[in-house]
């Protein structure tokens, strides 16, 4: 026996969670097929979440789900020059976190199926027929919240596979840490990417890396930036990490009876490649685009594509910042070292001002200019929460 619904969404991370969490409130029948046996378990990337993205999407997160609270980014260049970010927000407990949203959607009338891994998707009249573990669901819409190696993308051939980056990450225990998130733009140990600390509660820190290595090399240089902190490696207690996309949206985020949110979607910070905060409000925005097409009994591509424009309009211009990217993590030692001495200790807007830029290149840095300093400067203006920079 087909069971039916009007969502079912593949995935129970915070795009899903969040999606599903609309959508039932929003009256829709709701569905999660979530393939590990608990939510939140594993965790997977670093556990930030800025103030403004909780406000944004009015989360009040209790405290249950908060390991500590931070005021703000510190961004470390290869020369030592600090720019710092004023913007507060929260290391979360990830596992926590998504438990509570999970309850919240299922408070609001949703179902969660755990330990279900989805086998097939097919289309059928209306919809799509899904199958986990031998059951069979039916989906007016379904809503792929399945991460990196989207499901739906590779089953139905849909999306080419998003290029994705590891990210690596120790957690470590008995260290002390100030309340700011530290990026480290470190080359020799994250060759195109960055190196983090996260501190968390007692004296506990998410240490880790993201770059073009992989494998046992990626292992190799988080354990060469442990030293650069002088980190002893026996206060690692454990370790853990995923995959990233990285090269921005995928072509098709919504296709007949279908919406792709999160990192399905391909939607992470391209700099940072923070995605939580990007998950839930795509996943929220896919909820009220599948509402009105419920209720209008259309659900095609023409119909759903108000959730392509939605993001568009809220989302920065990834094209660009993927560019500006690109450009940053070509530029020599040297030249990034230059880079950052054009910027203020405070990281602001006004530094991204193209006039006063220029000035600050022709007077000081003139041999920058020929470089696609511009494009880099704008990603890393980017970075900041107002744009789900992390």
């Amino acid at each position: 026996m087909v069971q039916e619904y009007d969502l079912v969404i593949i995935g129970g991370g915070p795009g899903g969670l969040s999606c599903a969490n609309e959508a039932s409130k929003l009256g829709l029948k709701v569905l999660i097929l979530e393939d590990h046996k608990q939510i939140g378990v594993p965790i997977h990337c670093g556990e930030c979440f800025s103030e403004l993205s909780s406000r944004r999407d009015k989360l009040r997160l209790p405290s249950s789900v908060i390991s500590k609270k931070v005021r703000g980014v510190r961004i470390t260049f290869p020369n030592g020059k600090r720019v710092i970010l004023e913007e507060p927000g929260f290391v979360l407990k990830k596992d926590k976190f998504e438990q509570w949203m999970a309850k919240t959607a299922k408070g609001n009338g949703a179902m969660i199926r755990t330990a279900s891994k989805v086998s097939n998707i097919e289309k059928v009249d209306g919809g799509y027929e899904i199958t986990s573990l031998g059951s069979k669901f039916f989906a007016k819409i379904v809503i792929d919240a399945s991460g990196a190696n989207s499901f739906s993308s590779g089953k139905l051939g849909i999306n080419k596979s998003s290029k994705t980056v590891l990210g690596v990450q120790y957690l470590v225990e008995n260290i002390e840490w100030d309340n700011y998130l530290d990026f480290y733009i470190l080359p020799k140990y994250a060759p195109f990417g960055y190196c983090w600390v996260i501190p968390k509660e007692d004296g506990m820190a998410n240490i880790g890396l993201v770059s073009k290595v992989t494998g046992a090399k990626a292992m190799q240089n988080l354990d060469r930036f442990l030293d650069y902190l002088t980190i002893p490696k026996k206060k690692v207690v454990k370790t853990f990490g995923g995959l990233i996309p990285t090269t921005g949206p995928v072509a098709k985020i919504v296709d007949d009876s279908l919406m792709f949110v999160g990192d399905a979607a391909g939607f992470t910070s391209p700099m940072f490649e923070g995605g939580t905060q990007l998950a839930i409000t795509s996943g929220r925005f896919a909820a009220l685009v599948a509402r009105k097409a419920i209720e209008k009994d259309d659900v095609s591509t023409k119909k759903l594509l108000s959730y392509r424009k939605m993001c568009k309009n809220e989302f920065p211009n990834y094209d660009k910042l993927v560019k500006g990217k690109n450009a940053f993590y070509k530029l020599k030692v040297k030249e990034m070292e230059d880079l950052a001495e054009l910027l203020p200790e405070q990281f602001t807007s006004r530094f991204a001002n193209s006039s006063t830029v220029m000035l600050n290149l022709v007077g000081k840095k003139r041999h920058m200019i020929k470089k696609d300093v511009f494009l880099a400067l704008m990603t890393l203006k980017y970075s900041k929460a107002k744009h789900y920079g992390w």
